[in-house]
Protein backbone atom coordinates (compact mmCIF):
# COMPACT_ATOMS: atom_id res chain seq x y z
CA UNK A 1 0.00 0.00 0.00
CA UNK A 2 1.39 3.68 -1.15
CA UNK A 3 1.38 5.62 1.89
CA UNK A 4 2.62 8.87 3.58
CA UNK A 5 4.31 7.50 6.87
CA UNK A 6 4.93 9.95 10.43
CA UNK A 7 8.44 9.06 10.22
CA UNK A 8 11.05 10.71 12.44
CA UNK A 9 8.81 13.87 13.04
CA UNK A 10 7.29 13.88 9.41
CA UNK A 11 6.24 12.79 6.66
CA UNK A 12 7.91 10.23 4.46
CA UNK A 13 6.29 8.22 1.61
CA UNK A 14 6.95 5.13 1.18
CA UNK A 15 4.84 1.50 0.48
CA UNK A 16 3.87 -0.25 3.79
CA UNK A 17 3.36 -4.03 3.61
CA UNK A 18 1.14 -5.17 5.76
CA UNK A 19 2.04 -8.52 6.11
CA UNK A 20 4.96 -8.20 7.57
CA UNK A 21 4.70 -4.59 9.62
CA UNK A 22 7.09 -3.00 7.76
CA UNK A 23 7.51 0.27 5.79
CA UNK A 24 9.90 0.73 3.25
CA UNK A 25 10.77 4.86 2.03
CA UNK A 26 10.40 5.62 -1.33
CA UNK A 27 10.81 9.18 -3.54
CA UNK A 28 7.50 9.06 -5.01
CA UNK A 29 5.19 12.58 -3.91
CA UNK A 30 3.69 13.04 -0.68
CA UNK A 31 0.60 15.17 -2.52
CA UNK A 32 0.08 11.84 -4.32
CA UNK A 33 -0.65 9.48 -1.62
CA UNK A 34 -4.48 8.73 -0.44
CA UNK A 35 -3.38 7.54 2.36
CA UNK A 36 -1.18 8.28 5.44
CA UNK A 37 0.06 6.07 8.10
CA UNK A 38 -0.06 7.88 11.92
CA UNK A 39 1.52 6.64 14.96
CA UNK A 40 -1.92 6.28 17.36
CA UNK A 41 -3.42 9.12 19.38
CA UNK A 42 -2.78 10.16 23.01
CA UNK A 43 -5.51 11.72 25.42
CA UNK A 44 -4.05 13.86 28.61
CA UNK A 45 -8.04 14.50 29.13
CA UNK A 46 -11.06 12.33 29.34
CA UNK A 47 -13.56 11.36 31.21
CA UNK A 48 -15.59 8.72 29.42
CA UNK A 49 -17.08 7.80 26.20
CA UNK A 50 -20.27 6.05 24.81
CA UNK A 51 -22.28 6.14 28.17
CA UNK A 52 -19.22 5.21 30.36
CA UNK A 53 -17.71 7.53 32.85
CA UNK A 54 -14.32 7.19 34.74
CA UNK A 55 -16.15 8.10 37.60
CA UNK A 56 -18.30 5.21 37.53
CA UNK A 57 -14.89 3.07 37.57
CA UNK A 58 -15.18 2.40 33.84
CA UNK A 59 -11.70 3.37 33.11
CA UNK A 60 -10.80 -0.32 31.61
CA UNK A 61 -14.37 -0.33 29.51
CA UNK A 62 -13.02 3.08 28.04
CA UNK A 63 -9.92 2.19 27.12
CA UNK A 64 -10.88 -0.51 25.13
CA UNK A 65 -13.55 1.75 23.55
CA UNK A 66 -10.97 4.44 22.58
CA UNK A 67 -8.80 2.02 21.29
CA UNK A 68 -10.87 1.15 18.55
CA UNK A 69 -10.94 4.67 17.29
CA UNK A 70 -7.53 4.98 17.34
CA UNK A 71 -6.12 5.88 20.53
CA UNK A 72 -2.91 4.61 22.27
CA UNK A 73 -3.22 6.17 25.54
CA UNK A 74 -5.29 7.97 27.47
CA UNK A 75 -4.99 9.41 31.16
CA UNK A 76 -8.61 8.32 33.25
CA UNK A 77 -9.78 12.15 34.20
CA UNK A 78 -11.99 12.74 37.63
CA UNK A 79 -14.06 15.95 38.60
CA UNK A 80 -14.72 17.68 41.28
CA UNK A 81 -16.53 14.98 44.00
CA UNK A 82 -16.68 13.51 47.40
CA UNK A 83 -13.54 11.85 48.27
CA UNK A 84 -14.79 8.00 48.43
CA UNK A 85 -15.86 8.85 45.25
CA UNK A 86 -12.43 9.35 43.94
CA UNK A 87 -10.90 6.43 45.87
CA UNK A 88 -13.39 4.18 43.99
CA UNK A 89 -12.66 5.72 40.14
CA UNK A 90 -9.05 5.89 41.33
CA UNK A 91 -8.98 1.35 42.61
CA UNK A 92 -10.59 0.78 39.11
CA UNK A 93 -7.54 2.92 37.33
CA UNK A 94 -5.15 -0.18 37.34
CA UNK A 95 -2.00 0.87 35.40
CA UNK A 96 -2.06 -2.53 34.42
CA UNK A 97 -4.96 -1.76 32.15
CA UNK A 98 -3.56 -1.58 28.40
CA UNK A 99 -3.60 2.21 27.17
CA UNK A 100 -3.60 3.39 30.80
CA UNK A 101 -1.27 6.25 30.97
CA UNK A 102 -1.76 7.52 34.45
CA UNK A 103 -4.92 9.42 36.46
CA UNK A 104 -5.78 13.04 35.76
CA UNK A 105 -6.88 14.45 38.71
CA UNK A 106 -9.20 17.56 37.63
CA UNK A 107 -10.26 18.85 40.94
CA UNK A 108 -11.40 19.00 43.85
CA UNK A 109 -8.70 22.10 44.57
CA UNK A 110 -10.59 24.76 41.90
CA UNK A 111 -11.78 28.14 41.89
CA UNK A 112 -15.64 28.03 42.48
CA UNK A 113 -15.57 31.38 40.91
CA UNK A 114 -14.28 28.83 37.27
CA UNK A 115 -15.97 25.81 38.40
CA UNK A 116 -17.67 25.37 35.16
CA UNK A 117 -19.49 21.86 35.22
CA UNK A 118 -16.95 20.95 38.39
CA UNK A 119 -19.81 20.64 41.02
CA UNK A 120 -19.39 23.28 43.51
CA UNK A 121 -20.11 21.60 46.27
CA UNK A 122 -17.04 18.94 45.92
CA UNK A 123 -14.46 21.72 45.79
CA UNK A 124 -12.17 21.66 48.15
CA UNK A 125 -9.11 24.08 49.69
CA UNK A 126 -5.70 22.62 48.78
CA UNK A 127 -4.30 20.66 51.68
CA UNK A 128 -1.44 18.23 51.49
CA UNK A 129 -2.79 16.98 53.95
CA UNK A 130 -6.22 16.06 52.89
CA UNK A 131 -4.42 14.28 49.53
CA UNK A 132 -1.84 12.44 52.00
CA UNK A 133 -4.99 11.02 54.20
CA UNK A 134 -7.98 10.72 51.45
CA UNK A 135 -5.86 9.08 48.69
CA UNK A 136 -2.69 7.84 50.22
CA UNK A 137 -0.87 4.74 48.18
CA UNK A 138 -3.97 5.83 45.09
CA UNK A 139 -1.34 8.69 44.93
CA UNK A 140 1.13 6.76 43.00
CA UNK A 141 -1.81 6.41 39.71
CA UNK A 142 -1.82 10.09 39.25
CA UNK A 143 0.09 11.74 36.57
CA UNK A 144 -1.76 15.42 36.43
CA UNK A 145 -3.28 17.18 39.05
CA UNK A 146 -5.36 20.24 37.48
CA UNK A 147 -6.06 22.50 40.40
CA UNK A 148 -6.48 26.74 40.90
CA UNK A 149 -2.71 27.83 41.83
CA UNK A 150 -4.11 31.15 43.32
CA UNK A 151 -5.54 29.55 46.31
CA UNK A 152 -4.16 29.40 49.38
CA UNK A 153 -2.35 26.46 49.83
CA UNK A 154 -1.87 25.88 46.51
CA UNK A 155 2.06 26.29 46.40
CA UNK A 156 2.81 23.91 48.98
CA UNK A 157 0.46 21.24 47.33
CA UNK A 158 2.32 22.10 43.94
CA UNK A 159 5.66 21.63 45.65
CA UNK A 160 4.58 18.62 47.39
CA UNK A 161 3.00 16.95 43.79
CA UNK A 162 6.34 17.88 41.99
CA UNK A 163 8.03 16.43 44.33
CA UNK A 164 6.17 12.67 43.72
CA UNK A 165 6.73 13.25 39.88
CA UNK A 166 3.20 14.80 39.28
CA UNK A 167 2.77 17.25 36.60
CA UNK A 168 0.62 20.19 37.99
CA UNK A 169 -1.48 21.95 35.58
CA UNK A 170 -3.58 25.07 36.15
CA UNK A 171 -7.39 24.77 35.48
CA UNK A 172 -10.77 26.48 36.56
CA UNK A 173 -8.59 29.31 37.73
CA UNK A 174 -8.39 33.13 38.07
CA UNK A 175 -4.82 32.92 38.36
CA UNK A 176 -3.26 36.44 37.48
CA UNK A 177 -0.03 36.19 34.98
CA UNK A 178 2.51 36.84 37.74
CA UNK A 179 0.60 34.53 40.16
CA UNK A 180 1.34 31.42 37.49
CA UNK A 181 4.75 33.15 36.73
CA UNK A 182 5.83 32.99 40.44
CA UNK A 183 4.04 29.30 40.73
CA UNK A 184 6.16 28.01 37.95
CA UNK A 185 2.88 26.57 36.32
CA UNK A 186 4.15 23.94 33.50
CA UNK A 187 0.82 23.20 32.05
CA UNK A 188 -2.70 24.56 31.49
CA UNK A 189 -5.95 22.82 31.70
CA UNK A 190 -8.19 22.88 28.72
CA UNK A 191 -6.50 26.41 27.45
CA UNK A 192 -8.57 29.23 27.38
CA UNK A 193 -11.59 28.05 28.49
CA UNK A 194 -12.40 28.29 32.63
CA UNK A 195 -9.56 30.45 33.04
CA UNK A 196 -8.68 34.17 33.11
CA UNK A 197 -8.99 35.78 29.96
CA UNK A 198 -6.32 38.10 28.48
CA UNK A 199 -6.77 42.13 29.61
CA UNK A 200 -4.06 44.32 27.87
CA UNK A 201 -3.50 45.86 31.42
CA UNK A 202 -3.34 41.98 33.36
CA UNK A 203 -2.79 39.28 30.80
CA UNK A 204 -4.24 36.74 32.73
CA UNK A 205 -3.91 33.00 32.18
CA UNK A 206 -4.43 33.48 28.13
CA UNK A 207 -1.47 36.14 28.62
CA UNK A 208 0.77 33.23 30.23
CA UNK A 209 0.07 30.65 28.24
CA UNK A 210 0.94 32.76 25.00
CA UNK A 211 3.77 34.28 26.03
CA UNK A 212 5.60 31.65 28.40
CA UNK A 213 6.10 28.07 27.00
CA UNK A 214 3.67 25.76 30.02
CA UNK A 215 2.41 22.91 28.01
CA UNK A 216 -1.12 23.97 26.57
CA UNK A 217 -4.46 20.97 26.40
CA UNK A 218 -6.35 22.45 23.50
CA UNK A 219 -10.30 20.74 23.12
CA UNK A 220 -10.29 21.78 19.20
CA UNK A 221 -14.01 20.13 18.86
CA UNK A 222 -15.20 23.36 16.73
CA UNK A 223 -17.04 24.14 20.03
CA UNK A 224 -14.84 24.82 23.05
CA UNK A 225 -12.08 27.07 20.93
CA UNK A 226 -12.32 29.29 17.76
CA UNK A 227 -10.06 28.86 14.74
CA UNK A 228 -8.66 32.35 15.46
CA UNK A 229 -7.64 31.26 18.93
CA UNK A 230 -5.89 28.59 17.44
CA UNK A 231 -4.22 30.32 14.66
CA UNK A 232 -3.02 33.10 17.74
CA UNK A 233 -1.80 30.25 19.30
CA UNK A 234 0.45 28.53 16.84
CA UNK A 235 1.77 31.88 15.50
CA UNK A 236 2.92 33.20 19.39
CA UNK A 237 4.05 29.45 20.62
CA UNK A 238 4.49 27.43 17.39
CA UNK A 239 3.58 23.14 17.98
CA UNK A 240 6.17 22.95 21.00
CA UNK A 241 4.37 22.19 24.05
CA UNK A 242 0.61 21.81 22.15
CA UNK A 243 -1.58 18.79 23.38
CA UNK A 244 -4.73 17.91 22.39
CA UNK A 245 -7.09 16.64 24.04
CA UNK A 246 -10.86 15.48 24.04
CA UNK A 247 -12.39 16.44 27.31
CA UNK A 248 -14.61 13.79 26.51
CA UNK A 249 -17.78 12.73 28.29
CA UNK A 250 -20.19 9.69 28.92
CA UNK A 251 -21.67 11.37 26.07
CA UNK A 252 -19.16 11.16 23.37
CA UNK A 253 -20.34 9.36 20.31
CA UNK A 254 -23.79 9.27 21.66
CA UNK A 255 -26.58 10.89 19.61
CA UNK A 256 -27.87 14.67 19.69
CA UNK A 257 -30.51 15.23 21.95
CA UNK A 258 -29.20 12.59 24.92
CA UNK A 259 -30.39 13.23 27.83
CA UNK A 260 -28.03 12.38 30.86
CA UNK A 261 -27.25 13.01 34.82
CA UNK A 262 -23.46 13.92 34.57
CA UNK A 263 -21.61 14.30 37.62
CA UNK A 264 -24.66 15.75 39.72
CA UNK A 265 -26.11 17.58 36.85
CA UNK A 266 -28.53 17.45 34.29
CA UNK A 267 -27.06 18.14 30.53
CA UNK A 268 -28.23 17.43 27.13
CA UNK A 269 -26.12 16.79 24.07
CA UNK A 270 -27.08 19.58 21.22
CA UNK A 271 -25.45 20.54 18.52
CA UNK A 272 -22.62 18.52 19.04
CA UNK A 273 -22.12 19.77 22.64
CA UNK A 274 -22.94 18.75 26.22
CA UNK A 275 -24.58 21.81 28.39
CA UNK A 276 -26.22 22.11 31.61
CA UNK A 277 -29.68 23.49 31.59
CA UNK A 278 -28.15 27.03 31.89
CA UNK A 279 -25.93 26.35 28.38
CA UNK A 280 -22.85 25.59 30.49
CA UNK A 281 -20.36 23.43 28.76
CA UNK A 282 -19.63 20.43 30.42
CA UNK A 283 -17.01 18.58 28.48
CA UNK A 284 -16.81 17.56 25.60
CA UNK A 285 -19.09 15.01 23.07
CA UNK A 286 -15.72 14.69 21.31
CA UNK A 287 -12.99 11.77 20.87
CA UNK A 288 -10.02 12.49 20.50
CA UNK A 289 -10.04 10.91 16.76
CA UNK A 290 -12.66 13.70 16.47
CA UNK A 291 -10.33 16.12 17.43
CA UNK A 292 -7.33 14.70 15.21
CA UNK A 293 -9.55 14.86 12.35
CA UNK A 294 -10.67 18.74 12.94
CA UNK A 295 -7.00 19.92 13.44
CA UNK A 296 -5.84 17.95 10.04
CA UNK A 297 -8.78 20.24 8.15
CA UNK A 298 -8.30 23.08 9.41
CA UNK A 299 -4.38 23.60 10.42
CA UNK A 300 -2.61 20.56 8.60
CA UNK A 301 -1.58 17.08 9.14
CA UNK A 302 1.84 18.01 10.66
CA UNK A 303 0.10 20.11 13.32
CA UNK A 304 -2.96 16.91 14.18
CA UNK A 305 -0.24 14.51 14.56
CA UNK A 306 1.90 16.42 16.70
CA UNK A 307 -0.40 18.05 19.05
CA UNK A 308 -2.48 14.62 19.45
CA UNK A 309 0.47 12.15 19.18
CA UNK A 310 3.84 13.16 19.41
CA UNK A 311 3.68 15.79 22.44
CA UNK A 312 1.22 13.83 24.63
CA UNK A 313 3.22 10.63 24.25
CA UNK A 314 6.61 12.70 24.72
CA UNK A 315 5.10 14.60 27.90
CA UNK A 316 3.72 11.43 29.32
CA UNK A 317 6.64 9.39 28.79
CA UNK A 318 5.23 6.94 27.12
CA UNK A 319 7.13 4.17 24.74
CA UNK A 320 7.16 4.33 20.83
CA UNK A 321 3.84 3.55 19.26
CA UNK A 322 2.13 -0.45 18.69
CA UNK A 323 -0.84 1.52 17.99
CA UNK A 324 -0.63 2.68 13.81
CA UNK A 325 -3.61 4.67 12.26
CA UNK A 326 -4.57 4.52 8.61
CA UNK A 327 -5.61 8.01 7.88
CA UNK A 328 -7.23 8.58 4.85
CA UNK A 329 -6.15 12.63 2.77
CA UNK A 330 -9.15 14.35 4.69
CA UNK A 331 -8.14 13.05 8.32
CA UNK A 332 -10.37 10.26 8.85
CA UNK A 333 -9.30 7.29 10.50
CA UNK A 334 -9.98 4.71 8.31
CA UNK A 335 -8.37 1.68 10.56
CA UNK A 336 -6.02 0.95 13.89
CA UNK A 337 -3.55 -1.22 13.15
CA UNK A 338 -1.71 -3.40 16.33
CA UNK A 339 2.13 -3.53 15.39
CA UNK A 340 5.32 -2.96 16.27
CA UNK A 341 6.12 -1.18 12.55
CA UNK A 342 9.88 -1.89 11.42
CA UNK A 343 10.71 0.86 8.87
CA UNK A 344 13.47 0.66 6.45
Amino acid sequence: MNVRAWVGGRFVDGDFDRSANRFIRSSGTSAQSERNLVPGLVDAHCHGVGGLDVMDGKAAEIAEKLRAVGVEYFCPTTVTAPWEELRFALQACDPAVKGFAGVHLEGPFVNPAMAGAQPKEHIAPPSVRTLEEELGDLLSRVKIVTLAPELDGAQEVIEFLRGRGIAVSAGHTDATFETLRARRISRMTHFYNAMRPFHHREPGCVGYGLLGDPELELIYDGIHVSAQAVDLLLQSRGLDGLVAVSDGTSLSGLPDGTVANLWGHRVTKRDGAVRLDDGTLAGSAATLADVFRRIWEDFGPEVAVRSASDNPRRSLGLPEPRLWLIVSREGDIIEPVEMELAIS
